[in-house]
């Protein structure tokens, strides 16, 4: 369903470039993400502390989409992908668990102000994508489970485009825990993390209007 929501705003947002007088930019981006991700599993005689503070580093691709209403007001929209390892902390474990692995799927909104001509803050929402989740035991191939789960939460950012690059740091907030089926259940603390990437921004659309053949300029930007 949100994912439905997501892409009635991109569509809007292609369709008001016709009609208005907006310009849409897209472009890859490459970063690095680094996550808080913490937990504790009681079960019976075995005890699984996931390692905690800001230690798990990955590398971030994706793409990014924005669309300007104005020289300074604009949207941002980002999809990207990193996969996470997860060290644990063992005590009394009949069945060794030394970490697990996923795959992250990441998808922010967020509503940008130009402060300065080339500096900008943001805020928006995150609605991120659990799955491929392998158990490593140590001493066997890692098994996996196949399980989705998502988290969403809040996402702030501050940037500097520079020429058709924009260097962006960012802080996001998950809301919900992740339930991950590793024997009974396992419930991992809301997911925060912070980072940093660069994209290169390449104009998609100027202002067209179908309905005018003179057409009309859009802002300079």
């Amino acid at each position: 369903m949100c994912n439905m929501r997501y892409l009635a705003i991109i569509y809007c947002m292609i369709c008001s470039t016709f009609y208005g007088n907006c310009q849409t930019y897209i472009g890859p981006l490459i970063g690095y993400d680094n996550a808080r991700i913490q937990s504790i599993v009681e079960e019976d005689d075995h005890v699984y502390t996931i390692e905690k503070g800001y230690v798990h580093t990955s590398l971030v691709l994706g793409i990014k989409i924005e669309h300007y209403f104005s020289n300074s007001v604009y949207f941002s929209f980002k999809s990207s992908y990193t996969h996470k390892y997860i060290k644990t902390t063992e005590v009394l474990l009949a069945d060794p668990v030394i970490g697990m692995e996923f795959n992250y799927f990441l998808q922010s909104l967020s509503i940008r102000y130009k402060i300065f001509k080339s500096i900008y803050a943001g805020v928006g929402v995150n609605y991120n994508f659990v799955n491929n989740i392998r158990i490593d035991s140590g001493n066997e191939a890692p098994f996996p489970l196949k399980f989705i789960d998502h988290d969403k939460g809040l996402h702030f950012s501050v940037g500097i485009k520079y020429s058709d690059f924009d260097l962006e740091l960012y802080y996001y907030k998950s809301t919900n825990n992740l339930n991950i089926p590793i024997f009974d259940i396992m419930k991992m603390e809301p997911i925060s993390s912070y980072g940093v990437n660069i994209s290169y921004d390449l104009k998609l659309f100027d202002r067209i209007n179908l309905f005018d053949k003179k057409g009309q300029s859009c802002p300079a930007f």
